[in-house]
């Protein structure tokens, strides 16, 4: 598992505040007094002397069993890195060769040593105690249940950490795991059972018959262990999911700084907190299922055995259900999942990553054939697979995942932190790494385009083969590449000289780079999209260049919903089209009552309003294929957008490679409109002047608009009253009137206002194009918002008089939200000859769709 996995058996003690786990050593001092104290006679303390040497030199010889199988496990291990792939690097470190080579023969000779003499009985009884049951030749990297430190008990010391091959490294910080502490031979620790062993007896002794709910239930009632139990879960969970907490502020305020002097030393802070979570947290890290864990032998099994069925049968119940077993399951089961508990915890985790990869069923197969058979069956049982608890049966359920006990896992920590805390249990971010996510944010909100590209990100490798063939007398990198959301940063300063705007750099760049890194990256000459730091901003620094690399795979990039919807959308279009052609056409009286002995009455201006709406929709198309041509990049076949009121709103023309220059982006989205907005008045103007010139009886047989329609454009509409005369709009109360125009002027004035919405600075469209060229994308974002806010008032305030402009900004937000892609070169600023024909065409835009005044 390469990603962080949460451990759902960490603190079992919270599973309905009476699971108690794994706690280290029985106190053998305690068992001797008590025992001692009830010996009278010199020949009984004879006898339980003797008793005590056989106990003490069995437990010294199965301790010496244990040291020696440690012994040959850590020998094992320096063999293994010695011996592989990796001892090459060692030829290069002959010091750190030369140590292992060291500890490879001091281990040697432990093993030829004779075994030493027994030690004191008691020394010797706790020793036993802290004896590893488990072969630690296979370290275990897993979420533990005790989080007191333990130094002695690892399974491996500090210096053999740099002998294990194959530590898995928390994904998000790189650092390495805590290790598992050894599972205690009675399982618990000493100083618990010190305090649970007399309580668990009293129990026995004054509850004899009771049932073991009983004698649980009195167990948990026990004043002591309550507020022992209570201060493990805050020492367990309470505290790491405060640090989480903690370490979540800490984000924010660092997202929310505009100081790089404050975001150093809050960096430092998290950095810190991130070591304690990782070090003393209820997260860990595993990156793969199966942890080949040396099976139990069956004398290691008896052992245990043995000492936790010594045990009063309060505690032995308590174990058992801390291992998730119960009451009435063989302690065998119960010690099997202590030993493997780790490695059922992983595959309990497998339905998280459903549909698994051929390779995690792999190593899921690999872990479950490690499992002995008691523990197939228990899972089996546990997955309802009463029949069949083959292999391939239960690595299949795995996939499918078990009853929902995360779910309810996950629950219960949240009701227990909010309990503590009175704040909710925070949520772990898919990527912790805060500067990554600094970064990201803008490249999430300004470059939408390239963050859709994080599955299929370029590799290190590949961006380090960009950087390289930058060469230094080009583009010098001052800097590693840094990671964003679906591609790199690659930083550095433009060494051409007179070259501000990067267009011989871009020019330059594009010829050094060979044909295969070109097909496999998109690459972007963009300003640094974080906001400059405070003391640089006082200090005059200009913005930082960088080169913003991703995969190259347009198909994603420019992700236009297939052809699919486009035919659908303009199918919706020519049909909104043709029906509001043919309604404009019958609104007058005399053609509605003739309809019925002469259908040309209808047809003749419907075709006509039709055919103009096209022409002025294809002229509009053809500017923008012009500039793409010219500039040599592709762009896609439009899409009508459908409109009740106006028959259309405009058209959707996708652009599906990146412009060279902003200068570029700008000509091509404003050619469009421009040429549609000429038409269309153009159109008007001739179609008004045509209904001027004809009389009473053909003006009759015109087809007509609403008055408050043609009301809603100051520029539509103070032309007709210009043309047609004043009063030619003049509203009756109670009732919409109708206004007959030639179909021309109709198609002349749904162009002008089509046209002109598509100039508003929204999103992708050729008005946020433009926006995104001449003010750049932040300051384009910001007014992309308000222009989307003030649409919305003025449609629901009444100040639209079509009905169109809440329409329009709706489709915007579903279809259009998104900023442009990225462009080649975004330094290279619009120059003041665009931006004056911007703002010319900016007051053509606000007349033609702000109301006619009353």
């Amino acid at each position: 598992m390469a990603r962080a996995t949460k451990r759902r058996g960490v603190i079992r003690i919270l599973s309905t505040l009476n699971d108690v786990t794994r706690y280290m050593v029985i106190d053998a001092s305690l068992a001797i007094e008590e025992e001692t104290s009830k010996i009278t006679t010199t020949t009984e303390l004879s006898d339980q002397v003797a008793r005590w040497k056989q106990d003490a030199e069995r437990i010294r010889l199965e301790a010496a069993q244990l040291d020696m199988a440690l012994t040959l496990s850590k020998i094992e291990a320096i063999e293994r890195k010695l011996s592989s792939s990796k001892s090459k690097k060692l030829e290069d470190k002959p010091d750190e060769r030369e140590k292992l080579e060291r500890q490879l023969e001091a281990l040697q000779l432990k093993l030829q040593q004779p075994i030493e003499d027994p030690a004191p009985v008691k020394e010797q009884l706790l020793q036993k105690a802290v004896e590893p049951a488990n072969d630690p030749s296979k370290p275990v990297y897993f979420s533990t249940t005790s989080k007191q430190s333990f130094a002695e008990n690892k399974l491996v010391d500090e210096e053999e950490l740099v002998v294990s091959e194959s530590i898995p490294r928390n994904p998000r910080t790189g650092a390495a795991p805590q290790l598992k502490e050894k599972t205690p031979l009675y399982g618990f620790d000493e100083e618990d059972l010190k305090m649970y062993l007399p309580i668990a007896q009293n129990i026995e002794q004054k509850m004899p018959n009771a049932t073991i709910d009983d004698k649980l239930a009195a167990f948990r009632a026990d004043p002591v262990l309550r507020a022992h139990f209570e201060n493990k879960i805050r020492q367990a969970v309470v505290e790491p999911m405060e640090d989480i907490q903690r370490l979540d502020d800490l984000k924010k305020q660092y997202l929310a700084s505009s100081s790089s002097v404050e975001k150093t030393q809050l960096k430092r802070e998290i950095d810190q907190t991130e070591k304690t979570i990782n070090e003393e947290g209820v997260y860990t890290y595993s990156d793969n299922v199966c942890l080949n864990l040396a099976p139990m032998t069956d004398d290691e099994l008896q052992a245990r055995l043995e000492a936790v069925g010594s045990l009063p049968l309060t505690l032995q119940a308590l174990y058992k259900r801390a291992q998730n077993a119960n009451a009435d399951d063989s302690l065998e089961l119960a010690i099997m999942l202590d030993y493997y508990e780790q490695q059922m915890q992983l595959l309990e985790q497998v339905a998280e990553y459903a549909p698994m990869k051929k390779e995690m069923v792999d190593e899921t197969r690999a872990a479950v054939e490690t499992l002995p058979t008691i523990l197939r069956n228990y899972l089996a049982n546990k997955m309802n697979l009463k029949e069949d608890c083959s292999v391939d049966t239960i690595v299949k359920a795995l996939g499918k995942g078990f009853d929902g006990s995360d779910a309810a896992w996950s629950k219960l920590q949240s009701a227990i932190f909010e309990s503590a805390t009175g704040s909710s249990l925070p949520d772990l971010p898919e990527y912790s790494d805060i500067d990554f996510v600094d970064r990201s944010r803008y490249i999430e909100e300004l470059y939408p385009h390239v963050a859709r590209m994080e599955g299929q990100h370029p590799s290190l490798e590949l961006v380090n083969a960009f950087a390289a063939k930058l060469g230094r007398r080009t583009f010098m990198v001052t800097s590693k590449p840094e990671r964003v959301l679906g591609g790199w940063y690659v930083k550095g300063e433009n060494q051409i000289s007179d070259d501000p705007e990067g267009v011989k750099l871009m020019a330059k760049v594009e010829k050094m780079l060979d044909a295969d890194l070109k097909n496999q990256l998109e690459y972007f000459y963009i300003e640094n999209p974080s906001p400059m730091a405070d003391e640089l901003i006082e200090m005059g620094y200009e913005d930082e260049q960088l080169f913003l690399v991703t995969a190259k795979d347009p198909t994603t990039f420019y992700d236009h919903g297939g052809v699919v919807k486009k035919v659908l959308v303009t199918s919706l279009g020519i049909a909104a089209v043709v029906a509001f052609s043919v309604v404009a056409s019958e609104f007058q009286p005399a053609v509605h009552d003739q309809i019925g002995d002469d259908i040309t009455l209808l047809a003749g201006p419907a075709f006509s309003v039709i055919g103009s709406l096209l022409a002025i929709q294809i002229l509009h198309e053809a500017a923008h294929r012009a500039v793409a041509f010219r500039d040599d990049f592709a762009v896609g076949l439009p899409s009508l957008v459908p409109s009740v009121n106006l028959g259309m709103l405009g058209a959707i023309t996708p652009i599906e490679s990146p412009p060279p220059s902003l200068r570029s982006l700008f000509d091509f989205s404003l050619a469009g409109p421009l040429a549609g907005l000429a038409a269309s008045i153009a159109l008007l103007v001739y179609g008004l002047n045509v209904t001027a010139s004809l009389s009473p009886e053909n003006i009759a047989l015109l087809p007509a608009l609403p008055t408050s329609l043609l009301r809603s454009s100051a520029l539509g509409g103070g032309l007709i009253e210009f043309l047609l005369g004043k009063g030619a709009l003049h509203e009756t109360t109670g009732a919409d009137t109708f206004v007959p125009l030639h179909s021309t002027a109709i198609a002349g004035f749904v162009g002008m206002f089509s046209n002109a919405l598509a100039l508003l600075p929204l999103g992708n469209t050729d008005g946020g194009r433009i926006s995104v060229s001449i003010f750049g994308r932040h300051i384009a974002f910001v007014i992309n918002a308000f222009t989307l806010v003030m649409l919305c008032v003025a449609g629901l305030l009444g100040a639209d008089g079509s009905d169109s402009l809440l329409l329009y900004s709706l489709f915007c937000v579903i279809w259009q939200r998104e900023l442009e892609g990225p462009v080649k070169n975004e330094v290279q600023e619009v120059d003041l000859v665009r931006s004056g024909l911007a703002l010319a065409t900016g007051l053509v835009v606000v007349l033609a769709l702000a109301p006619l005044p009353a």
